[in-house]
């Protein structure tokens, strides 16, 4: 393998470098006459047609791309591989002396034996090349005609931007302000500048629009307003009768263009100058859809959470109860405060078109949302939803048996049935009890039912009373409320009165005496209904006298059921006061 001669080699480095130079400054010449053309074109055609925010922006991101077009190619000649033999052709265009001498050594020379050529040979051919091109510049072989070009096309670029610098420098270098900034509102240069505003942005619907027109340079009589809503037709407006507030130089002018419903875009002329157009999007305030709740109740009533939807929030729910809810508003928001009787209260979290909060229900009263949405926009009138509070009422309690005032002797019992119910559930059941000795109560019931019957016996030795003492006697329910505290239902208070035993027991004995004389003629009746329905039977045609026969029997049916009543009755107090043996008591059940 063989390699070109270091005279050589050098030479060829050296136009290496120039024809990397040549093409790096012909790229930079050709991006300047375009970047220029695209700078005055642009200068012209907004003039003309006064470009948009988003057109400024189009033409600012074309120049931007040139001139990264630009570094790139510069960036890229410095790194790219010039190889020889493009260097070699373009030396021997130029000096054809050669006859090809240099393009052939430069092939051979990496290539050696392999391309079939003897290394002496080529060593020869390297030594003779270098003696024909010993007083040659490699360098000045490059070609230069496209630089040529392009500078001359680059200077006359130059010569027409600083002639539009030296004739109209303020209208150039307001449209390089324009185009560098272009959210900025600069107006097209002329010697009456005009702005409109507002400069954009957005208007909740409804709210009251006014344009206004500020003008500066040159005095004008008036304005045009031009403006349309949405995609219509364009409309315009002469505005007179401007405000010069002070000693300003400015010029102003308003139009009431009413309140606002559809969108606008809108711009002004005065004089010789065009403000930027502008367009005011409307947006509807922030409102709420709908809500979601989701109840959980107290725990003591065992009540299973709710949940429901509905264009309605109001609540009705147990005192304690906590309320998540969720709104649904019509566009995103910013934010969401709570408000309950009117006075705001913690902000909620937000979620895109979601708030989502939660209250304690505790007592009757209203709430509301105040949304705002990611444009500022408070929301108008927001809905007022009501909230009651269903409080836990005491337990209703009645006293079943006996529920009335009656005597006893100092040795008898009460059979006590107690019935009580509550909203959520009865926590216990307790009868009290007044006497000359002191005063006391025990537990019937202690459990958590809604509905509940308690009863038992209560024995009044105990009591230590004597004939003529009163007792007085009540039955209390409390329920399980853990958010005001237990409450409790209380009955009327009945009075025992204390006779004494032979008292009561004379009196029962009396009352036993009626019975039997009631149950010697309730027989003697009976017998007297079965004859006369007998007599009945056998005279089928006498149909009064069967009639007869029935009711009375009837009459008896029901005197007896008395009788076993009252005869009953007389058997408890017998027992309740302790006046009879149990074989007494036994025969009575009997005979009942």
């Amino acid at each position: 393998m063989t390699e070109v001669s270091e005279v050589l080699a050098r030479k060829l480095d050296t136009a290496r470098r120039r024809y990397r130079w040549v093409h790096a400054t012909t790229d930079v010449l050709r991006a300047f006459v375009v970047l220029a053309g695209l700078f005055l074109i642009g200068f012209h055609l907004d003039r003309l047609v006064v470009f948009t925010t988003p057109g400024r922006v189009v033409w600012l991101a074309l120049l931007i791309a040139g001139i990264v077009a630009t570094v790139v190619g510069i960036a890229a000649w410095a790194l790219r591989a010039v190889p020889s033999e493009v260097l070699a052709v373009q030396v021997e265009r130029a000096y054809p002396s050669l006859e090809e001498r240099l393009l052939t050594a430069v092939e051979l020379a990496p290539a050696g034996a392999l391309a079939g050529a003897s290394p002496h040979l080529a060593r020869l051919l390297v030594q003779d090349t270098e003696r024909a091109s010993a007083g040659l510049d490699f360098a000045r072989a490059v070609d230069t005609t496209g630089l040529h070009r392009w500078t001359g096309a680059a200077s006359l670029a130059l010569v027409i931007l600083l002639a539009y610098i030296l004739v109209v420098p303020g209208a150039l270098f307001t449209w390089a302000r324009r185009i560098i900034f272009p959210a900025a509102d600069i107006p097209v240069y002329a010697h009456t500048r005009v702005w409109v505003l507002p400069a954009g942005g957005v208007v909740a619907r409804g709210d009251p629009v006014v344009l206004g027109v500020r003008v500066t340079g040159r005095q004008v009589p008036e304005a045009r307003l031009h403006y349309r809503f949405e995609t219509g037709a364009w409309n315009a407006v002469r505005l007179s009768n401007a405000q010069r507030p002070g000693a300003s130089s400015w010029q102003s002018f308003q139009f009431p263009l009413g309140p606002a419903s559809q969108t606008v875009t809108y711009y002004a002329t005065a004089g010789d100058g065009q403000s930027n157009p502008h367009t005011l999007r409307v947006e509807d305030r922030p409102t709420i859809l709908g809500l979601r709740l989701h109840i959980k109740n107290p725990a003591y009533t065992h009540l299973p959470p709710q949940e429901m939807s509905a264009s309605s929030g109001n609540v009705a729910a147990p005192r304690g109860a906590e309320v998540i809810v969720e709104a649904s508003a019509n566009k995103p928001l910013k934010e969401a405060r709570l408000a309950e009787n009117g006075r705001p209260g913690p902000f909620w979290v937000v979620r895109g078109a979601t708030a989502a909060g939660s209250l304690r229900v505790l007592q009757d009263g209203t709430y509301s949302l105040l949304l705002v949405d990611r444009n500022g926009f408070v929301g108008k009138d927001p809905p007022v939803y009501s909230i009651h509070a269903i409080r836990d009422r005491p337990p209703t309690v009645r006293i079943l048996q006996p529920g009335a005032d009656m005597e006893r002797t100092p040795w008898g019992r009460v059979d006590l049935r107690v019935a009580a119910s509550d909203d959520y559930s009865v926590a216990s059941i307790r009868l009290g009890y007044h006497a000359r000795s002191g005063s006391g109560a025990f537990n019937l019931y202690s459990g958590g039912g809604k509905q509940v019957t308690a009863g038992g016996v209560w024995s009044l030795a105990g009591l230590h009373a004597k004939p003529g003492d009163t007792v007085e006697y009540w039955a209390e329910a409390r329920d399980n409320d853990a958010v005001d505290g237990p409450q409790t239902g209380r009955t009327p208070v009945y009075h025992i009165r204390i006779v004494g035993f032979e008292e009561m027991r004379g009196r029962l004995d009396a009352q036993e005496v009626q019975e039997r004389e009631a149950l010697r003629q309730l027989i003697a009746a009976q017998k007297s209904a079965r004859s006369a329905l007998a007599a009945a039977a056998q005279r089928p045609t006498n149909a009064a006298a069967a009639a007869r026969a029935e009711a009375s029997q009837r009459s008896v049916a029901q005197a007896t059921a008395d009788l076993a009543a009252r005869m009953d009755a007389t058997t408890r107090e017998m027992d309740e006061n302790s006046v009879a043996s149990p074989a007494r008591l036994q025969q009575r059940q009997q005979i009942t």
